[in-house]
């Protein structure tokens, strides 16, 4: 197999998904690709040989990382494991890869979510995309960007003080502090299928650390006057090699 362009990378526990996700990425595809799924549930079922699974018991962003490390893709994509794709996906996506400067821009993609309790839910389309809506000079933040891997492992990855909500708007944050600006597609959509069922064992991310996890990207971004700051209020705490598969840090 050629050497993958891209890789998705997820905490991953809802195996019911995984087949899914695979397929949906896969049909029509011409771009190599590879997706690791990093988790306490397998797939149910005998997986292609560019899906990767890695057992593990430790918290979600940390399996973020380890996916992220094992990872050979060119560009890391970081939807959740419970996400399907717009037809052409990775076509799409490699089209505006090759029209852009990459090494100003980093891609997002829209969101969508089709399970929503409500027509408006499921017509929904791109909600949320910013970091704050009750900060005046609040930045935009896509759904899932593609980051460089390069750039993913020179600006520390995902910081160890998460559990599991927002390392990948910490992030964003920081490729801005680097100099990238964000390009959202027009026709790469990702399908959110959890988003709102909450009764589901493995309910939203947000949900289960929300709180605890946005104070602390606050403390990483926001000052004292109530604004963002352009450069992070602390440094990154990366996380270490030694022990990372089989406890939290």
């Amino acid at each position: 197999m050629s050497k993958p362009k891209y890789t998705f990378i997820a905490a991953a526990i809802r195996d019911y998904y995984y087949k899914d996700f695979y397929d949906s990425v896969a049909v029509n595809n011409k771009i190599p690709f590879e997706i690791i799924f990093v988790g306490p549930n397998p797939p149910l079922e005998k997986m292609p040989d560019n899906f990767h699974y890695i057992k593990t018991h430790v918290k979600p962003g940390q399996c973020y990382e380890i996916a992220a490390r094992a990872a050979k893709g060119e560009y890391l994509h970081t939807p959740g494991d419970d996400f399907t794709f717009s037809k052409n996906y990775l076509n799409n996506l490699y089209k505006y890869i090759k029209m852009l400067d990459m090494d100003k821009v980093f891609i997002t993609v829209r969101n969508c979510h089709p399970d929503g309790k409500s027509e408006v839910n499921k017509k929904h389309i791109d909600h949320g995309f910013v970091f704050d809506a009750m900060i005046l000079n609040a930045s935009y933040c896509g759904c899932a960007p593609v980051f460089r891997a390069d750039l993913w492992h020179k600006l520390g990855g995902y910081d160890k003080r998460f559990y599991g909500a927002y390392p990948d708007m910490d992030l964003q944050q920081r490729f801005y502090e680097y100099g990238m600006r964000p390009f959202l597609t027009p026709d790469c959509i990702l399908s959110e299928h959890n988003f709102y069922h909450i009764e589901d064992h493995s309910e939203s991310m947000s949900v289960r650390c929300g709180t605890e996890d946005g104070e602390i990207l606050r403390s990483f971004w926001i000052k004292e006057d109530g604004t963002i700051s352009k450069n992070r209020l602390l440094p990154v705490q990366s996380y270490d090699d030694k022990d990372i598969l089989i406890k939290d840090q």
